[in-house]
This record gives C-alpha cells, structure tokens and sequence, in this order.
C-alpha cells in the first residue's frame, strides 16, 4: 500500500517510519543493481566470444521466471522499483539466451533441441497467463509466480554444481558475482521489512542464501590476486577523488619497511607516499643498513665492478630532491649524495662517524712500481683532472690545501674520488640555502681535505636560515662562526681543538653551546653577559687563577644582570676552589638542570645554597657508555657530596647517575620531602651486610625458634639491625609517591688485568670477572620489600648487577602492586644462552615476571660500569 512518496510504499504500520524509508531506500538501490548486474557477464561473454562456465540451466531458469514474474506484477501492488525491474530483467535474459545460442560449442543439432524445447516452454507459459486457465478470478498470475519463486530460489544451484565441477568461477563476471551480493543483501532488508508479497518472501530467503554461497566460491577458488585486483581498483578510484590526505596522514605513522610496503598498493599510492619515505633518510637505521650491504659487500673490493655505486647514484639522482632531513654514516651514501648533488632542498645535513673504504688493492700494487717523483707527477695530474668542473677552481684550490700522497691508506685512484667527494661537498652545502641543521664530524678529515676558514666562513654566510651548527671538522672560533651565522642557535664542538670562549660582540638568538674546552671564571661570565638568552652551555671546566674571588668584580662584569641559564654541564673541578663557584653561581639563579663529572662535598654546598630552582643532577654516565668508578682516594673525597646536594635540594625531579652510590645515613634520617622526584637512577649502597663470621651461623639458625647460643644471638641481632636500616631505606624510597623510575643497579664488571680479594671496604665480592654488591638494598619481602607499596605509579625499575635476593614470591607482589609497571631491568643474562648458575636463575625469575606481567618488557641497564683495583 502507498503510505504517500516514492520512499513511503508498503511501509509496515508496526515498524518506526524511519525503518520504511530505509527499506524503500534499499529496494531502490537493489533495483538499481539488477538493472546493471548482468551487464558485466553479457560484456565478458561478448568479449571473450564464450558462455564457457556458464550454466544454461541457470540462464534458461532466470528467463522463465522473468517472464512469470512480468505477468504477475502486472495485476498486484508493488512498488515503483520492483515493476521497473519486472519489465526489465526479461530484456536481459533474452540476451543472455542469445549468447548461449550465439557462442556455445555444442553441436548445431543440439542447440536446434534446446531452441525448440525452450521455445515451447515459453510459449506454454505466455498461453497459460493470458487465457486465466486456473480460473476466472484472475488467479493465474499469482498462482503461477510460486513457479517463478522455485526457480528464482534454485536457480543458482545449478551455476554453483558446475563451479565446484571446475572448481573455478572463471565462467562468471567478478563484477557481476560482487553486485549479486550487494544486492541481495539489500534485497533482504527490504523484504523483511515492508509488507511484501508471501512469495517474494520465500524467494529472497533461498536465492540470497545461494547468492552468498556462490559468492564464498569466488573466494575460494579465485587467487588472492584477481581477487583483490578490483579492490584495489576501488582504493584507486577513491585515492584519486581525494583520499590522499588521508593516507598521507596514516603514513607519517609509518616507519621505513612499512612505508615501502605501501607504495608498491597501487600507482596513487606510490605518488603520495614516496615523497614520505624519502623526506628523512639515515643510513643508519637497519633497513639501510641491510640494503647497503647486499648491494655493496661483494662490489666493495672490485675496482671494476661499479654497479653498486651506480645503482646508489640512479637512486639519489631520482628521489634527491625529495630528502629534507639526512643523516649519513656510511661513505657510499655520502659518496652518492655529494656526486650526484641531487639533494638541494635540505634542511638537515648530519655526517657521523664516516668509516673509510677498504683499500683496493689491485691498484695499490700498480701504483706501488711507479719512483715516488712519478707517484707526486700522477698525483698533479689526477688533481688538475679533479678541478676541471668547477668554476671557481682558483678559490677552491687556494681554500684546500692538498695533503701528501699516502699508499699505505688509500689508493691514488680513491683520492681522486675523495677529491671529487670534497669538491661537490662544499658545492652541496652552498645550494642548500635552506638548510636549517648541520653536523660536521671529524672523521671527514681522513678523506677530505681541510678547508681554509675564510672559505669555511663564507660558505656559512650563504646560509642564512642555519640555526644547529654542530663542527668537529674545521678548526673555526666560536666568534667567527657567530659573525657568519648570527641567527645561530646552537653550536657543539667536542675535538680537542677549540678556540677561546670569547664572543666580539653580543649574540642574541644562541641558546645552546656544547665546548670541549675550560674557561675562567671571568671567560664564563663575560660569555653569559655576552649571549644574555643563552639556556645551555656545556665547558670542560674550570680554570683556576690566583686571587679571582671578587663578588664586586663578578658585579661589574655582569652589569647586575643575571643571567637566564637554566643547564650547566661541567667536566671537571680538579683545579677549581669552592670560592670560585660561591662567586660565578649567583649569577645563574634560573638553574635548573647540572651535569656533573665529580662532585665535592664543598662543591655540593654551593650548589644546594645558591641553585635554588635545581630540578635534575645529571652524570656523566648518563647512556650506553663504560663509566670507571674512581679509586678509593678519589671516592673517600666525594663521600657525602651527592646525599647532601640532594638534602639540600626540595625541588628535585630527575636524579640520573648511576655511577655514583647514595650511602651516607644521614640522609635516611633526614626528614626532607621531595614531592617532585619522578626519576631515580643511582646505586644505593653502603649499607650494613652480614660479617663473613656469622654467614654460617645465621644460615644455620635461620627459621628456627630459640633459645640460641652467644655467637647465635650476636649473629641474630646483627642480621635485625640489618633488616631494620635495608626497612628504613625502602620506607624513605617508598615515600616517593610520585616516582616512576628506579633504576639503583648496572652492568658490573671488572677492570681488565686486575684481580680483587674478597672482602674490602665497599662491599665488592669476586665472582669470576663480575663483581657482586652485597652492601646494597635486598628487594625481598623479608627485607622490606612491601615498603615500597606507595610507589602506585611506578613504570620502570632496574636492579641490574646487584645482590637483591628477589624470589617468585616477591615478584608476585611487585605484579600485584605495581600495576603500571612497564619495563624491567635486572632479569636479562646478557648471553644467548644461560652459562652460569646466576643465569639460571635470572632465566628462571624472567619466565615467572613474564606469566605473571606479560606486559612488562626485560632490558638490560644499558650502563657497564668498569671497576678498577683502587
């Protein structure tokens, strides 16, 4: 019934309006579908001049309920969409019946039988319908449909027997199979939602159900491939009326190997994806790393086979301009880069530590007959060759001072492609206007030439937009390098050579210095006067002069202006007075942030008086790198240095230095908060242990109730008074609320050639070439592990390399407690496979953490810690 509108007919009363115009929605969209989804099949039939993989059955039966069907919706009320496709879908079945006639390779007498038995069929049917021969109610019709319904519900059955028979789809339109079921789909929403004829019910019931069945055969028997070939069509068709924006963004989420997968999906893909792969390259991520060397290993040692870097070149040549962002450690990526001088829209350039190219020794040995007069000869000549290409050969030449001939590290014939290199080196650097990061390592120096610093200077000015300057190559003044870069924000040189810490004239945009040299105190303030927004600076040390305690001349230097540092790194105070820091530190009160070398009790005075803001004390540990804990002279005069800074310093977030061991009982006893510490990373050491006397004897009376012996109590007793401190120390860390670090061991190992005793002032035992410390915290519930309760936000905890005495019981408790906990350090053996008896257990207690937390990664430290024979 029409309930009014095209989207309103043979609406259920009982079903919310919305559900109506959806199902009306569905049925046109279904109508829209059979109106098309035979046209694919007859296009690939008429293409391929074949019904081969087709069921006539199959056809003949769609075309005799076609035409069942046209009578019947001739004389009921249906919707618009539904008479439109009654009308016609008998079109299209006569096509199709055509091509069966027109294109199968059955005998001619075989197709004339099957004409005529059709064309009697049909004909029957068409008398039957007009004549009302099942009465004079106009009956017929809707009698005659149920055949219609039978054949429309089975009429796929035959095409899928024959499929199976094959077992292939190739006979029927992929296009046309996807259609089917999309719009059977739809079909059955809207059946079972209006008020439809009974019939149509039945019929939608089975024919989807075959439709969907025919449909799991194209997956089944189709490739992956063809199957997903139209898929990709229909990413592409998207990508192109815009999507890329969308992708653009999935594949800033993407590293290197995935991104490469991407791009090979489709041609739209590719377009909008390699400028993403190629923006930032550093060769020495593994993905670089592996396509290098399968590239370049076997090449590396053949003079004649240059594929390798041709190949290299082919691909900077074509993808240069893409790259903004470069980091280079491998000398054929350099080598490919410079020659190819592609890369002209850089805004950051990193050279690492550049490894030479192996010497080749076919032409070492050609060179190695020639007198040295005709060595130096072929060198002027390969040289001259070299500054043909360049314009301004004359300036180069004057700017580079050529250095001898050397057989002994690199051929004459790879110098002249280190000429080439250096040449089209400075070349790049000049074209990259733009360029915003710059590293220079000193390894250049074993291929290249020096330059001169006029040149170097000149080659900076033309690059205004340079604000990162990191230089270990040219041996350049921090002052002319400002001069030429006075937008400069950052500059780091960590060579030995350095020149003085002296500015000409006033520099406001540099925030960042990072120098391997030491300066007075009257060098250190005329420079913070001099960079008045300087945030970080990093020094070797301090220089001591006689008689420069002066506050008065600190003033004056200063213009009673302090200054805005908020970090200070510094190296070493071995020749520097306390005095000195009372005088230089009031005049950086914005501190926030130390690094340190040594720390000395006096030291940490003036830090903790004068640094009121100290937030993070950082060592110079701090990474993967060896940090040799100082001999018993050096460690007797910084005891306490590190505990009374911390004291002194409320304000603490960040503690980072594992080479250092907190020991000192009056900070336990100290009754300070620090409600801001968040990171903890040092030993705890110091503490009461066991003598080695009473070890038997408490392993002896352990668990048992008494009474005991002298030598029993005194051992008892001493094992309580241990328990009590290691409880004190674990109540002080689990007062931290809001730590979510705590990191207290390392990687311990033994200096080489050097053989320790047991026992020692410091609690370091023997154990092979792996000291043990034993006068640390035991993490044990008996110890007082559940003191440590408080630490609700914990995510990493570290206990590498000590004695902790950590059971499955107490890593039951750390599992149940510490539920944010992430990363744990101190079960990883170090070795592939257990070689020790500690070992074991460390495997046995990481197997248990990772049942128990299986969200919890295990990672080494990451800091060895070498300890030397004092």
């Amino acid at each position: 019934m029409d309930n009014g509108g095209p989207f309103r007919q043979n609406c259920d009363p009982n079903l919310p309006t919305a559900l109506c115009i959806l199902a009306n929605t569905c049925g046109y969209i279904s109508n829209a579908i059979w109106f098309l989804v035979l046209l694919p099949q007859l296009i690939k039939n008429y293409r391929r001049q074949s019904t081969t993989g087709l069921s006539f059955i199959w056809a003949s039966c769609n075309f005799t309920a076609s035409l069942i069907n046209l009578f019947f919706i001739l004389d009921i009320q249906v919707p618009l969409f539904t008479r439109i496709s009654g009308w016609y879908m008998p079109i299209l079945e006569v096509g199709m019946l055509l091509q069966f006639v027109a294109y199968s390779k059955v005998s001619r007498r075989r197709k004339l039988v099957l004409v005529c038995v059709s064309v009697v069929v049909y004909a029957t049917i068409i008398a039957l319908e007009l004549t009302e021969a099942f009465g004079k109610e106009k009956t017929t019709p809707s009698r005659m449909v149920w055949v219609s319904i039978v054949l429309w519900s089975f009429e796929t059955y035959f095409q899928i027997v024959l499929n199976m028979r094959r077992r292939s789809v190739s006979g029927q339109s992929y296009i046309s199979l996807g259609l089917s079921f999309v719009g059977k789909t739809t079909d059955v929403i809207m059946q079972f939602t209006l008020l439809m004829p009974t019939q149509y019910v039945y019929m939608t019931y089975f024919s989807s159900t075959l439709a969907y069945f025919n449909f799991m055969q194209l997956v089944i028997y189709t490739q992956p491939a063809m199957i997903w070939k139209p898929v990709i069509g229909v990413m592409r068709m998207a990508v192109n009326t815009g999507i890329p924006e969308i992708i653009l963004q999935i594949g800033t989420h993407l590293d290197p190997p995935h991104l490469y997968t991407a791009i090979q999906v489709c041609h739209s893909w590719n377009s909008t994806l390699v400028p993403l792969l190629w923006t930032s390259i550093d060769d020495s991520l593994y993905s670089w790393n592996r396509i290098l060397d399968s590239f370049l290993e076997e090449r590396r040692m053949d003079p004649s086979d240059r594929s390798g870097g041709e190949w290299m070149r082919g691909a900077f040549l074509k993808y240069g301009h893409l790259v903004q962002h470069l980091r280079i450690a491998r000398r054929e990526v350099l080598d490919a880069v410079c020659v190819t001088g592609a890369c002209t829209l850089l805004k950051t350039l990193k050279i690492g530590k550049v490894e030479p190219i192996g010497l080749q020794e076919l032409e070492y040995e050609w060179m190695y007959d020639l007198s040295p007069e005709e060595q130096q000869e072929m060198t002027e000549v390969r040289w001259m060759d070299a500054m043909e290409d360049i314009v301004d050969s004359r300036t180069f030449q004057q700017a580079f001072q050529r250095g001898s001939l050397d057989l002994s590290t690199a051929t004459l014939a790879q110098q002249e492609v280190d000429w080439e290199v250096t040449r089209e080196f400075w070349r790049l650097l000049r074209e990259n206007r733009d360029l915003q990061v710059l590293r220079l390592d000193e390894s250049l120096g074993a291929f290249m030439d020096h330059v001169s610093n006029e040149y170097f200077v000149e080659t900076l000015m033309s690059l205004k937009e340079l604000t990162d300057l990191e230089n270990d190559f040219v041996h350049i003044d921090l002052a002319d390098v400002l001069e030429a870069l006075p937008r400069l924000r950052r500059y780091a040189k960590f060579s030995e050579i350095c020149g003085p810490l002296l500015l000409t004239q006033p520099v406001h945009c540099l925030t960042q210095v990072e120098l391997n040299k030491s300066a007075t105190c009257q060098e250190f303030l005329q420079f913070l006067k001099d960079a008045p927004n300087l945030v970080s600076l990093s020094i070797q040390g301090f220089e001591h002069v006689m008689n420069w305690y002066n506050p008065q001349l600190a003033e004056t230097l200063m213009d009673k202006t302090p200054s805005r540092l908020q970090r200070l790194q510094i190296g070493t105070f071995e020749l520097l007075h306390w005095t000195m820091l009372d005088t230089v530190l009031p005049w950086v009160p914005d501190l926030t942030t130390i690094h340190l070398t040594r720390l000395y009790p006096m030291f940490a005075r003036c830090f903790g008086t004068h640094c009121s803001e100290l937030r993070v004390i950082e060592g110079s540990n701090v990474g993967p790198i060896i940090q040799v804990i100082p001999g018993r002279w050096q460690e007797n005069r910084e005891a306490g240095a590190l505990e009374q800074m911390i004291m002194t310093c409320p304000t603490l977030e960040k503690i980072d230095w594992i080479g250092r061991t907190l020991g000192d009982t009056n900070l336990w006893d100290y009754d300070g908060v620090w409600p801001n510490l968040t990171f903890l990373r040092c030993q705890i050491g110091r503490l009461k242990v066991l003598p080695v006397e009473y070890e038997p004897i408490w392993n002896r009376i352990r668990g048992l109730p008494g009474p005991f012996r002298y030598t029993e109590n005194k051992a008892l007793e001493q094992q309580e008074s241990i328990r009590r401190q290691q409880r004190l120390v674990l109540s002080r860390i689990g007062s931290l609320r809001n730590l979510r670090t705590l990191d207290i061991g390392a990687d311990l190992r033994l200096h080489e050639n050097t053989t320790w005793e047991k026992g020692g002032r410091g609690g370091i035992w023997v154990d092979g070439k792996r000291p043990k410390m034993y006068d640390c915290l035991k993490l044990s519930l008996e110890m007082g592990l559940d003191e440590l309760v408080g630490l609700k936000d914990l995510e990493v905890f570290g206990f590498e390399g000590i004695e902790h005495e950590i059971e499955e019981a107490d890593l039951g408790w750390m599992s149940e407690n510490w539920k944010r906990l992430k990363v744990m350090r101190g079960l990883c053996s170090g070795h592939l496979l257990a070689e020790t008896e500690e070992d074991l257990k460390k495997a046995r207690l990481q197997d248990v953490m990772r049942r128990l937390r299986p969200d919890v990664v295990h990672e080494p430290s990451g800091v060895c810690i070498m300890v030397p024979l004092s």
